[in-house]
């Protein structure tokens, strides 16, 4: 009895090898793509936002002012609750990669504070905060990724990117 290996289907290990290559290296680039600095910046622009507007309406909704402590040189930022007889405090850290910037773009739309170390943001009773003023992060490792966090003394809170050459919203 003789084998006929001409009349076998399938793939060879050769054939399998080279496509588990190539699947990996797809995943290993994805990795790296969705991993950068941008998308954590992104990220965690989002969510100072997100606590803002928190601060902002635990603040309304409580009749007790809120606060948002900034601490520049850490990279992190603490949000303090006051909920009925409660208090809250939840910290969070900026992503790897990513810090506060110093707000060195042309920024002459209104006066405005820059957010530094020890700054706090009250948001009072009726939803107004003091200081208005903006809040800038960054990518480490350049200045061409730049978002603002706009707040203005009436409560109003607006992200902007700088384009280069003037922020957007």
């Amino acid at each position: 009895m003789s084998i006929n290996f001409k009349d076998k289907n399938g793939f060879t290990l050769v054939e399998l090898i080279f496509v588990l290559f190539l699947i990996s290296l797809l995943f290993t680039l994805s990795l790296f793509y969705f991993n950068t600095s941008k998308y954590k910046l992104k990220k965690d622009v989002y969510v100072l936002y997100t606590n803002l507007v928190k601060a902002r309406d635990y603040a309304i909704r409580f009749r007790k002012t809120q606060k948002v402590e900034f601490f520049v040189n850490e990279k992190k930022y603490v949000l303090t609750l006051f909920k009925y007889n409660e208090t809250v405090q939840e910290v969070y850290f900026l992503s790897n990669g990513v810090e506060f910037g110093d707000g060195n773009h042309s920024d002459t739309s209104y006066h405005t504070v820059k957010f530094g170390q020890g700054t706090v943001a009250n948001f009072s009773p009726e939803g107004f905060c003091m200081p208005s003023g903006g809040i800038y992060l960054k990518t480490a490792n350049s200045n061409d990724n730049v978002y603002k966090i706009k707040i203005t003394l009436a409560g109003d809170i607006q992200i902007y990117k700088w384009n280069g050459s003037s922020w957007i919203r």
